[in-house]
């Protein structure tokens, strides 16, 4: 029998403050600057693009 997987998205387990920070850390400790860039998204992602655009006042666009 196959082995089923599924996609699974980091943005998902980011949902406390404390994994965003160790997340982010890691990123900037040791990635390139196309991974933070990756990581940046991800988190705004966690965080919903709508709320991070109120949150911040940038257009969800600009984000």
């Amino acid at each position: 029998m196959p082995l089923e997987t599924h996609p699974w998205d980091a943005a998902e387990a980011l949902n406390a403050p404390a994994n965003i920070a160790a997340y982010l850390d890691t990123c900037l400790e040791d990635g390139t600057q196309e991974e933070l860039l990756h990581a940046l998204d991800t988190i705004a992602r966690s965080k919903g693009m709508s709320a991070l655009a109120r949150e911040t006042g940038i257009g969800r666009e600009a984000l």
